[in-house]
């Protein structure tokens, strides 16, 4: 049920960075800056706990499986990208232009994962391409469809094998704008209400989309693709949906956000004791738990961040100014972490807590020339 409180995004581009401002006229949801800041860094958690094998020490069962970042990631894409394409429908702006948003998704991902791919090959004993430099460049080598897995394959031998996520999020993007025109048209044909038909068709492909990657007899098919990863992606545009239809009201369920926090870490607690423990995980059982807890999590993290009041606790704790930055930079972050932490993990025997602390002391600095230097004088150009 709707409460009266305002849920708080915040419209326009003043003074907003060029890689966080939304599309022109279109709201923007400050908190969720905090939150790739939070993904990002539980992304390097994660390979920081593959690299220095804490999973196998005492507790090392809830680190085991921080890769649960990359669900963030996808929700908070599925998120702000579709809620554009439909905000028109409650009497927001209009679509933004197909070429327009293929010219910003393109300046956001390419130029700093080009980067990373030339700075590692030009590190000694680093690998950042496959077999196919073309392949690599463009963001294919995880696609086994089109062409073999490459560096994506070799975990221990390739800085930018995580990039795996990036050629995931690519199908998205390629896949949005037809998927928004083809709903349109069918909401314009219907009597039905717009919400109603949205919900139904993201259940429908989250349904075969988990029969596909994990149920179907031949899953690795569509491995590394959106058809694999619809749920996680439908859910965060199931969020945009709803966003939509309550615009201006918080939903009192996740007003303030704690009580879906401490819901979300249950439900984390809850999936890393169904795992084994071990971020390697091998049976198609398994990874049916993995895939289904994550969404489950990252859905009651983001929810109060989209859908519950500006003033309420989570909302705050992603809008201070340390965690904002971090998140400004957060691609960075995301690029560059696992070749450091790949080549700390080479050069010395640390456990977890110093691997985890250097990895983030010299990622963050290298995120922030990045983007400084690189990413926002591009983005510039993305309106």
């Amino acid at each position: 049920m709707a409460g009266v409180a305002t849920r708080g995004p915040v419209a326009g581009a003043r003074e907003v960075p060029d890689a966080l401002a939304p599309p022109p006229r279109h709201p923007r949801f400050p908190a969720l800056d905090g939150l790739r800041a939070v993904a990002a860094l539980l992304v390097l958690a994660y390979h920081a706990t593959f690299y220095s094998r804490a999973y196998e020490q005492q507790g090392g069962r809830l680190l085991a499986h921080l890769n649960l970042g990359v669900t963030v990631f996808f929700l908070i894409s599925g998120f702000l990208l579709f809620r554009p394409f439909i905000a028109y429908r409650a009497g927001g702006p209009g679509r933004p232009a197909v070429p327009r948003y293929f010219r910003r998704r393109f300046l956001r991902i390419f130029p700093a994962y080009w980067l990373l791919l030339i700075g590692l090959t030009l590190l000694p004993r680093m690998s950042a391409v496959g077999d196919d430099w073309l392949a690599s460049f463009a963001l294919l080598d995880p696609l086994p469809i089109l062409h073999k897995q490459g560096c994506a394959a070799n975990p221990f031998g390739c800085g930018a094998a995580h990039t795996w996520s990036l050629t995931v999020e690519l199908t998205f993007y390629l896949a949005l704008p037809a998927y928004a025109l083809a709903t349109a048209w069918l909401v314009a044909r219907s009597r039905r209400p717009w919400v109603a038909i949205e919900l139904a068709l993201l259940a429908a492909l989250a349904v075969a989309s988990v029969i596909a990657g994990y149920v179907a007899a031949a899953p690795t098919v569509v491995a590394n693709s959106l058809a694999a990863y619809m749920l996680w992606f439908g859910l965060g545009m199931g969020l945009a949906v709803a966003s939509v239809a309550t615009e201006g009201r918080a939903l009192r369920l996740f007003r303030s956000g704690w009580l879906s926090w401490a819901a979300a870490a249950v439900a984390y607690i809850g999936v890393c004791y169904a795992l084994p423990p071990t971020p390697l995980l091998l049976s198609r059982h398994d990874l049916l738990v993995q895939h289904l807890g994550f969404a489950l999590v990252a859905l009651l993290i983001m929810a109060p961040l989209v859908l519950g009041s500006s003033s309420g606790g989570a909302q705050l704790a992603m809008r201070t100014r340390t965690v904002a930055w971090l998140g400004l930079v957060s691609y960075g972050i995301f690029l560059w972490h696992n070749a450091i932490v790949l080549r700390l993990s080479h050069e010395f025997e640390w456990s977890f807590v110093p691997l985890m602390l250097a990895t983030v002391a010299l990622t963050v600095p290298i995120a922030a020339l990045s983007y400084y230097l690189v990413e926002r004088p591009i983005l510039r150009w993305k309106h």
